[in-house]
């Protein structure tokens, strides 16, 4: 296993260690929020951010890693419990991926050892309509059967953010979309093949434990165009609440969101049940409601992310709060990233980045508690 450590150690109580794996650590702005990340947390545990203090053997270390890790990989860090660490430990990597959400074309189509069929058969009345395959074979059948009521969103498995997608309209245009995918991480890691939907609203519904508290949220992503002139993920809102998903759902403010807490409630309840090995201390789940192609409205779960996310600033600030405050109930915590220079940071605001990346350009990234 490849990775980069930094530690962050009181030599006389423990350390918080990022552990960056894979695609972890790509650019500066990433590198600098996970540190603001780690100093937060090392400072509600009682720790210090100190990098180039030593360390000493034995002590104490909470574990902050940029992916899910495999259980093989957890207990090689000595990973025990949802107190060693934040994010998710899963029996397979597929399992931490958007692969799980959809069944395959057929009970003997190209599949991963440990596959669950029974994972997508608990979880299709909260999902969308798509397949999960591990061919190019499987991929086209997939695509036709969902194209004869509705263009097709083709999904790379392991990209994040709405990065690694293609809306497919009709069965001409299947191969040139198709040919943007290498078959052989199609047969590794899945492709996803969903129906698409129109006019998107994407709540996020998740929920931390961390040391005693435990903290469910929901909320909604705001999109942002970078210096290319593309969409990008600018950030969320989220209303975060003192308690399990139980709390969240009887504090939720519209049918909507009820509905999407509910949808993450049987999708994470599902998991939990088929896939009984994985650790979890960080859940969070995108639930979108949209038009389908019919005009009708639908709603369900695109994914579970099991890791650090772009809404952990938020999470993280939110828990600090209600840690601070213990007769507080809820809080409403704001995370934005932004490419543009002339927006003015709020005075409340703690700054994770802002400056020129080298990887994107300038970017600024912050996040506050709204008082509302």
């Amino acid at each position: 296993m490849q990775a980069v450590l930094e530690a962050a150690a009181d030599p006389r109580q423990g350390r918080v260690v990022i552990l960056a794996a894979g695609s972890g650590f790509r650019s500066q702005h990433e590198r600098d929020t996970r540190h603001w990340i780690a100093e937060q947390v090392a400072a509600m545990k009682g720790y210090a951010f100190r990098p180039a203090d030593p360390v000493p053997d034995g002590a104490s270390t909470y574990l902050l890693p940029s992916d899910a890790l495999a259980l093989s990989e957890a207990a090689v860090l000595g990973l025990k419990s949802e107190h060693d660490f934040l994010g998710g430990i899963v029996p397979h990597p597929f399992v931490a991926t958007k692969a799980i959400v959809h069944p395959l074309v057929s009970r003997d189509a190209a599949q991963p050892e440990g596959w669950s069929h029974d994972f997508p058969e608990a979880v299709r009345d909260v999902v969308l309509g798509g397949y999960t395959v591990f061919s190019r074979d499987d991929a086209i059948e997939a695509a036709r059967r969902l194209l004869e009521s509705s263009a097709i969103r083709l999904k790379a498995v392991e990209e994040t953010g709405g990065r690694g997608q293609i809306v497919v309209h009709s069965e001409a245009d299947l191969d040139a979309a198709l040919a943007h995918f290498d078959p052989d991480v199609i047969a590794r890691a899945g492709l996803v093949i969903e129906e698409n939907l129109l006019d998107v609203i994407t709540f996020s519904v998740g929920q931390v434990r961390f040391g005693d508290m435990v903290a469910s949220y929901h909320g909604t992503q705001t999109l942002t165009r970078n210096h290319d002139g593309n969409t990008a993920y600018g950030g969320s809102a989220l209303a975060v609440t003192r308690g399990g998903f139980d709390a969240l759902l009887a504090n939720a403010p519209t049918p909507e969101v009820a509905l999407a807490v509910e949808q993450a409630m049987r999708f994470d309840a599902a998991a939990d049940r088929c896939f009984p090995q994985s650790i979890i201390s960080r859940r969070n789940y995108d639930v979108a409601r949209g038009s389908a192609a019919d005009g009708t409205v639908r709603a369900g779960v695109l994914e579970q992310s099991w890791r650090m996310g772009g809404a952990t600033p938020a999470e993280i600030l939110a828990i600090k709060t209600l840690i601070a405050e213990p007769t507080r109930h809820t809080v409403h915590a704001v995370c934005v990233e932004t490419y543009r220079q002339d927006v003015q940071i709020p005075p409340n605001a703690a700054v994770t980045f802002n400056g020129d990346d080298s990887d994107i350009g300038h970017i600024k990234k912050y996040v506050y508690i709204d008082p509302c």
